[in-house]
């Protein structure tokens, strides 16, 4: 059996924890708050205003409403209840708690949109044929890096078909993960972001291990069908002719 690392990150996670816990709450019919689900719903908003940041910043979009009412909407749409009205009780803490933290993140985000209005935007692929699981590949030259994210679920890592490489070394059992190929180190993330560092490399060069970094996030992600490997075979034989 071929080895499958699921990928789920932190945002994933939290949210079926909260809808998990959202569900035992109302089935129990508790009149108190749950600490547990208030916890939760806290890490959870936080995870929320951190990703609406980060790609408004990557678009530089920014949305008239606050972070922290983005969030706590997005939240809400997933845990609609009807006839549910304990609800405000945990939104109240969460605007309390999250107060700080939403205002800090609303500068960070005005500073990561202003640059992008004055200069180029960041070059960016997305790879949507010939995979079983679409990603794009941005180069982020603030952070001195390429990274290839998933844009679908669910999706796993095929170590297997990356261990079977020729000249490909995968290390570490769990994430972080690395897979070397010759000179270059790709860091591999629990929510499968694969990340190359390219600090000081010429743009020309850039270009070169973008390239690679395509046929890296193609090989590990697919969402675990066997017709994916086929295709990923067929077409590194085409390559190699």
């Amino acid at each position: 059996m071929s080895r499958l690392l699921p990928i789920t990150s932190q945002r994933t996670f939290l949210r079926a924890a909260v809808v998990a816990l959202a569900a035992t709450a109302t089935e129990a019919e508790m009149t108190g708050r749950s600490s547990l689900l208030e916890d939760c719903l806290v890490s959870l908003t936080l995870e929320e205003m951190c990703h609406i940041v980060q790609v408004q910043g990557r678009v530089g979009y920014r949305h008239p409403a606050t972070v922290l009412e983005q969030a706590l909407d997005a939240i809400e749409r997933t845990l609609y209840q009807p006839d549910s009205s304990q609800w405000s009780q945990y939104w109240q803490s969460v605007r309390e708690t999250l107060k700080q933290p939403a205002s800090q993140l609303e500068l960070l985000q005005a500073r990561l949109i202003t640059p992008l209005r004055q200069e180029e935007m960041p070059e960016r692929q997305r790879v949507e044929e010939g995979v079983e699981v679409p990603f794009e590949i941005m180069h982020l030259p603030e952070l001195g890096a390429l990274v290839a994210v998933p844009l679908k679920e669910p999706c796993y890592l095929h170590l297997e078909r990356a261990q079977a490489q020729e000249h490909w070394v995968v290390s570490g059992d769990y994430y972080p993960l690395e897979i070397q190929v010759d000179d270059l180190t790709f860091v591999v993330s629990s929510a499968g972001e694969v990340l190359l560092q390219v600090q000081n490399f010429p743009k020309t060069l850039v270009r070169q291990v973008m390239e690679m970094l395509r046929v890296v996030a193609q090989t590990l992600y697919t969402d675990g069908k066997p017709h994916f490997r086929a295709r990923v075979e067929e077409q590194s034989e085409a390559e190699g002719d």
